[in-house]
């Protein structure tokens, strides 16, 4: 995890799980995972400001703990919204917004007048950053603290 700093304890805790036991690290990985999911996940939900953010990028919020650092992660997934919409299809616009009065689609009817259809109207004005970028900001340090404690912790457990 890239915090900014230079923070001996990261190192000490990444260097510590490069030398370690397979078992070990498997182990280490999985009680982080258990106790650093639930930071993120509500860090992104605290983050949304409209239903649609929480459904795409709250409800899909996830964490992967490796050897190497925490991967944070949002808006992915296959699962279709009552739209037909698929989470991973609408994540991008869902963060950065879209250009709402944009005419993506036009129809003729059965007597060949023409309907326009404004179909990214649901998102928020294009913006710089969304949700996800917020909750990466607030939360990055407290992960990453959360990540060298419970390394060292559960290294000091499995040792012991």
């Amino acid at each position: 995890m890239r915090t900014g700093y230079d923070v001996k304890e990261l190192r000490a805790a990444a260097l510590l799980l490069k030398g370690m036991d397979r078992e070990v690290s498997a182990q280490i990985n999985k009680a982080t995972k258990i106790v650093i999911g639930p930071v993120w996940k509500q860090a992104v939900v605290e983050n949304c400001t409209t239903a649609l953010e929480v459904q795409v990028l709250g409800r899909t919020a996830r964490v992967d703990v490796k050897n190497y650092g925490v991967i944070v992660r949002a808006g992915g997934g296959t699962k279709k919204l009552s739209g037909g919409a698929r989470n991973s299809d609408i994540a991008r616009a869902t963060e950065f917004g879209a250009n709402r009065y944009l005419i993506n689609e036009v129809r003729r009817g059965r007597r060949a007048r023409p309907h326009r259809r404004h179909t990214q109207r649901q998102f928020v004005q294009s913006r710089a950053e969304g949700p996800f970028y917020r909750a990466v900001a607030q939360v990055t340090p407290r992960l990453a603290a959360l990540w060298a404690q419970t390394t060292v912790r559960t290294f000091w457990e499995v040792m012991k």
